[in-house]
């Protein structure tokens, strides 16, 4: 008997605990409806202002759009350039990629060097020649099968 009496009381206890949140759920949801329809009511005539805003026709006019990307770009074909003479390079006139053709100047070497062993040499061949004044009237010597003439 205690058995049942305890089964009952626990399901009268479940059924006031489950009657008792269905009254607070109704009562929520008829306070809900009850703000919802006289909150709307008493103004139905009301006018929204209007806002003012400063506005501006727009300008046409041609612009130009620059994207930017990091990229390696690699050609079909590399090709080794050597030069054929040492030196600094004063000036590089193609950039890395770029197509060139055949007899197109890629680079200038410093003349600095170069043109100091022009004049030297050109100094030389000149004391050279008027040194060849002095020996025109001497008779030549040359070797010709052993015998001097």
């Amino acid at each position: 008997m205690l058995y049942s009496e305890n089964k009952q009381k626990s399901q009268q206890y479940f059924y006031q605990k489950m009657k008792l949140q269905s009254n607070i759920i109704l009562t929520a949801l008829l306070s809900a409806a009850t703000l919802a329809l006289t909150s709307c009511g008493g103004q139905k005539n009301r006018e929204i202002p209007q806002a003012k805003f400063k506005t501006t026709k727009p300008a046409v006019k041609s612009t130009t759009f620059e994207n930017k990307y990091s990229a390696t770009i690699r050609g079909r074909q590399d090709v080794d350039v050597y030069p054929q003479v040492g030196g600094t390079l004063q000036k590089i006139c193609v950039t890395e990629g770029q197509r060139v053709s055949a007899g197109q100047t890629l680079f200038i070497i410093d003349q600095v060097p170069y043109q100091a062993a022009l004049n030297t040499a050109e100094a030389a061949l000149k004391a050279a020649r008027a040194s060849e004044g002095k020996y025109k009237g001497t008779p030549k010597r040359t070797h010709a099968a052993g015998v001097w003439l």
